[in-house]
């Protein structure tokens, strides 16, 4: 997503309710040092940041298109204020973007395995349908994660479907608030949906708080072959930031 106006208000009701918010310890968003060691600087509602301690371990997952398809990142995570992944539920997003000008029905595939919640009301590009999230699918892990996928085109899946990796779950879009000519994957991993029921994450945008993750793909371009690796979403050059972003490509 592109625009931080919008995040505020999914911030404000995407959340769910979490009693440790008000004993978390605010900071000063983007000063190096805002927190304890073991905790991260994030925006929580306007004017207000907190540290918050990043749930578990950063655990490998699958690359979400296709192999030898030529993506890019443009934004990575804790981007500056005025990009859009510098709020809690955004903090450790990827948008993840195929070659532009924009190549048609690019598909979008399942980087966990389990049961699916998706929407696909939003016809149209570059608003506030869906909350700003477009045409979604949340993948929900039985190991508590959830992966989740916006901007989408279309999708491919239903609610209760149960899919595995590599399955198809979308097409790259620029449903939701992209910003013009900006078709992407908005594409984060969040923590443990299993604070609240299956029920509770059907409601659009619904989101437990971002964590990072590690994504296993090629590091050395878009290659019948390549070096598999498993890099930490943290440190995954982007266009926006720092602005050396080269094609990234699933591995085989």
């Amino acid at each position: 997503m592109n625009f931080s106006k919008l995040l505020l208000v999914t911030m404000t009701v995407a959340l769910s309710f979490d009693p440790l918010w008000d004993s978390e310890i605010k900071c000063d968003y983007g000063k190096e040092g805002a927190c304890p060691s073991g905790q991260y600087c994030v925006n929580f509602d306007k004017d207000k940041a907190i540290c918050k301690p990043i749930y578990g371990d950063a655990q490998p997952i699958g690359f979400p298109f296709q192999a030898n398809t030529p993506i890019w990142c443009d934004q990575g995570d804790l981007t500056p204020n005025g990009n859009s992944h510098n709020w809690v539920n955004t903090a450790f997003a990827l948008d993840l973007h195929s070659e532009r000008p924009k190549r048609p029905n690019i598909p979008v595939i399942a980087a966990i395995s389990g049961v699916v919640i998706s929407y696909d009301g939003c016809k149209t590009e570059n608003d506030q349908c869906g909350l700003g999230f477009g045409n979604q699918v949340k993948i929900l892990n039985v190991d508590g994660r959830m992966v989740f996928y916006a901007h989408l085109a279309g999708v491919t899946v239903k609610t209760g479907d149960k899919v595995n990796i590599g399955d198809q779950v979308g097409w790259e879009g620029m449903t939701g608030w992209t910003g013009e000519n900006s078709p992407h994957l908005h594409f984060s991993v969040h923590e443990n949906w299993k604070s609240n029921d299956f029920e509770h994450w059907k409601s659009d945008g619904h989101l437990p708080p971002s964590i990072p993750f590690k994504l296993t793909y090629c590091n050395d371009g878009c290659k019948e072959t390549c070096q598999k690796v498993e890099l930490d979403s943290r440190d995954i050059p982007c266009q926006r930031l720092p602005g050396n972003a080269k094609p990234m490509c699933k591995a085989n």
